[in-house]
């Protein structure tokens, strides 16, 4: 699609760090300024580890968490939900 790989990580991260945050102000942890702050304080660890991530080898084994993936799947369609939205 023609954007840099450092682009669409970064896009990525941001898009992890947005839904995250966008649990927490469903479940009234954190208010909207809260929520944009944490995103703006994230910006320098989520550049660093775009950097660290574009030069490893993609052959390296790297800790993943597909257990939250499968998580996030089952409650889509489970009986109670956390959010009414």
């Amino acid at each position: 699609m023609g954007i840099a790989a450092s682009r669409a990580a970064l896009l990525a991260c941001y898009m992890f760090g947005s839904g995250l945050v966008s649990a927490a102000l469903r479940l009234m942890r954190i208010g909207h300024g809260d929520a944009q702050a944490v995103l703006r304080d994230c910006r320098p660890d989520m550049a660093a580890a775009v950097e660290t991530a574009l030069a490893a080898d993609w052959r390296d084994p790297r800790p993943c968490a597909p257990q939250l993936d499968v998580a996030g799947a089952r409650h889509e369609r489970a009986p109670a939900r956390l959010f009414a939205s």
